[in-house]
Formats: structure tokens, sequence, C-alpha cells
């Protein structure tokens, strides 16, 4: 085979929680030590944290998370009557 078709290999592992690919809409990320697969599933912060991105069942979009907070910033703050009458 030519040296045109070899598949590269990286010297090094992404960081935890790099998209993979590196994409804004990634639903896989890097977790490079077994201890970080672990953290994960027992559901520990750091590991959490470091997530940028993830499977829509189990890590919300940043594009998500944004929307999220604007709404709580922007309904959370009146009272349900208030709320409902003030949606636009």
């Amino acid at each position: 085979s030519s040296s045109s078709s070899r598949e590269v290999v990286p010297l090094t592992s992404p960081p935890l929680g790099q998209p993979l690919p590196l994409d804004e809409h990634a639903c896989s990320v890097a977790m490079p030590k077994w201890s970080h697969i672990v953290g994960y599933e027992e559901g520990d912060p750091n590991v959490a944290m470091a997530l940028a991105c993830g499977y829509p069942r189990f890590v919300y979009h940043p594009y998500l998370q944004r929307l999220m907070s604007h709404a709580l910033d922007k309904y959370s703050k009146l009272n349900p009557a208030e709320a409902t009458k003030n949606q636009d």
C-alpha cells in the first residue's frame, strides 16, 4: 500500500472531555483513562464538569444549557401569573 493511505495514529490522547470529533455537535467525548470512565459511571463531579458535550440522553448540549439558563433568568423571578402573561 502507498504511504498516503496509511492511518495516522496520534501520539497522545485528547484531554478528558474534549469532543470527538472536534465539533460543536459531537456526541462523544475523550475519556483517555480508565479512571475517567469509572468516575463518569460513579457520578464523579470532576469528570462530569470536564465533559464539553455528550450523548443527548445523558448530557445537555451547550446550546440547550444556554437556552435553559436564559429561560430561568427571564421567567423564574416572576410569579406564575406574570410568567404566563409575559411570554413572548
